[in-house]
């Protein structure tokens, strides 16, 4: 294997160039190594397969495009679990309002020192039209709620956001008790 093919496997292996980008600069190696083949073949009478290491070449390439993707699924399937369980332990101990600030902060639209009920998002915080709908798709990821974007560009302070989540997650049904095999019982008289 010549050096130029080694230094593009070893670009793809440390995800410099994708897999695609990688065959397609290998084809243009092997087809300018053909080419001079084929005159070398024509003044010596040689009899060489170049289409042989072409095909175990690409072979090896979509072998390594096959793990890349598999790579990134487990990548984005752990990511996405571990964003799941983080929001279920933030609704067992934070408010509504806390969980909302918390959203504010961790997407960067405030400090914490600016944060109050009263806080304008406009004046105060400084969200733009774009931060805007980044705090509705936040909002919607965190409690599984769904704000038109005329809701987003209406909301004015911070409170306003609060009333809006509260609105939306308490008109959702409430879970069904985890057990409904018989009757609940009432926790007993202390």
């Amino acid at each position: 294997m010549n050096d130029e093919i080694s230094r593009i496997l070893k670009l793809l292996e440390d995800g410099k160039v994708t897999a695609d980008e990688a065959e397609r600069l290998i084809r243009t190696i092997t087809q300018s190594q053909e080419a001079g083949t084929e005159r070398t073949r024509r003044s010596e009478g040689d009899a060489c397969e170049p289409g042989a290491v072409w095909k175990a070449l690409r072979r090896t390439l979509r072998a390594v495009a096959r793990a890349q993707r598999r790579s990134a699924w487990w990548q984005y399937f752990w990511t996405a679990r571990r964003a799941a369980e983080a929001r279920r332990k933030r609704a067992a101990e934070m408010t509504v309002a806390q969980r909302v600030e918390f959203l504010l902060v961790e997407c960067g639209l405030a400090d914490r020192d600016d944060l109050s009920p009263a806080a304008k998002l406009d004046g105060d915080l400084g969200c733009s039209c774009m931060s805007r709908q980044l705090l509705r798709y936040a909002l919607e990821d965190e409690f599984g709620i769904t704000i038109t974007n005329d809701e987003a560009n209406g909301f004015a302070t911070v409170a306003d956001v609060v009333a809006c989540v509260e609105e939306r997650v308490g008109a959702q049904p409430s879970p069904e008790p985890e057990s409904a095999d018989g009757p609940q019982e009432s926790p007993a008289p202390a």
